[in-house]
């Protein structure tokens, strides 16, 4: 029988939790359950919890550096803590399922105390897509590259939930390609702002019918649908161009960091009846669906994806062309951590969603010829 979820997202109780204990590395579901495990302790520590020495005692690593901002009013706040790793050096010197060296963890906002109003200032800016602007995101960097400096990239894991999510999301982004590929991400409840949806769903549309058309289906009229393509596609740059878009070499920036996070694979952890980010799973189905057509499919949807962003002057920081997504059914506290670290938590589908290497390479290789 599955382990009940908690009506209070902050009512921890650390009993049925041994698991957390004596970790199988190899085991996804471990993994998953220690990641949680961690973050949870970032809002403890944040909530001056009297709990938090009682969880950390589980867990096989120890705080070796807290990551605290200054309010506009000069007040400490612990966004994030670096852990260290000091479980059983056997597990330590695993191949596959080695343990992480460090992980570098994120909370997401506390409602219940003094700092909620700062919280909530960086939710908004978080759903008006100004990630670049958030203070958070350039000290999660500094940290994270501290990390991979003293362990290397594949020696490390980034963990956040909801804002924190979104904060890690936006730091492993700025990272060098090399670092990047080899960082292991587990991202629960990220947001997902402003989908597109609409526009990748038409070009998705458009993909199955060229398709048949180049499989000469005799029931397609191949020039009436052509031009219809070329008239529909043509309104779609006029309605940009109508919305303001005239900045060229920012669309290709976009599109180019796009596509230069193809090869790195983060774990998304979604619950399906969460409205901050389900939508994840029919944005990622819809790219699934994008990816089986031709390379120039690929890249007209995401011109045309863009240039709405650009138009807007959002950076679209939470779109992914790779992840391991991983959904959850859960009847109540559908954002909350408290479901992530549970072993039994029933998991209805994981999906891999990874672009083939030839559209990477087919869409690097466009960006590259049309940048000045």
């Amino acid at each position: 029988m599955a382990t009940p979820l908690m009506a209070d997202p902050d009512g921890i109780d650390v009993t049925g939790l041994s698991h957390l204990v004596d970790p199988n590395w190899e085991d996804q579901t471990d993994r998953r359950c220690i990641a949680a495990a961690l973050v949870e302790v970032v809002y403890q520590r944040q909530r001056n919890d009297k709990r938090v020495d009682q969880w950390s005692a589980l867990l096989p690593f120890k705080v070796k550096e807290e990551i605290i901002i200054k309010d506009e009013q000069g007040k400490s706040i612990l966004i994030g803590v670096i852990f260290e790793w000091v479980g059983r050096s056997k597990l330590a010197s695993g191949c596959a399922g080695k343990p992480p060296s460090e992980v570098v963890a994120f909370r997401g906002t506390v409602w219940k105390s003094e700092i909620r109003l700062g919280d909530f200032s960086e939710n908004v800016n978080v759903a008006l897509a100004r990630m670049d602007s958030l203070s958070r995101v350039g000290m999660a960097l500094k940290y994270l590259q501290r990390s991979i400096q003293r362990h290397g990239p594949d020696n490390i894991w980034i963990v956040g939930h909801s804002l924190g999510a979104s904060i890690a999301l936006a730091a492993v982004r700025k990272l060098s390609r090399e670092e990047r590929e080899k960082l292991e991400a587990h991202l629960f409840n990220p947001p997902f702002i402003s989908p597109r949806l609409p526009e990748l769903k038409f070009f998705e549309m458009v993909g199955r019918l060229l398709s048949k058309i180049r499989n000469g289906s005799p029931s397609l009229p191949f020039p009436q649908l052509e031009g219809i393509y070329k008239g529909i596609q043509g309104a779609c740059d006029v309605v940009a161009l109508r919305m303001g878009l005239q900045d060229d070499n920012r669309l290709l920036e976009l599109y180019g960091e796009f596509i230069g996070v193809g090869n790195w694979i983060p774990n998304l952890y979604v619950n399906k009846k969460d409205l901050v980010c389900c939508t994840y799973i029919s944005y990622l189905e819809t790219w699934k669906g994008i990816y089986t057509h031709k390379s120039h499919l690929v890249h007209e949807t995401m011109k045309h994806l863009f240039c709405f962003e650009v138009a807007n002057k959002r950076t679209p920081w939470h779109m992914v062309p790779s992840a391991k997504l991983f959904v959850a059914v859960t009847n109540n506290n559908y954002h909350s951590l408290c479901q992530w670290w549970l072993k039994d938590l029933q998991i209805q589908s994981i999906h891999d969603y990874v672009p083939p290497k030839e559209i990477i390479q087919w869409n690097a290789n466009t960006i590259e010829t049309n940048l000045p």
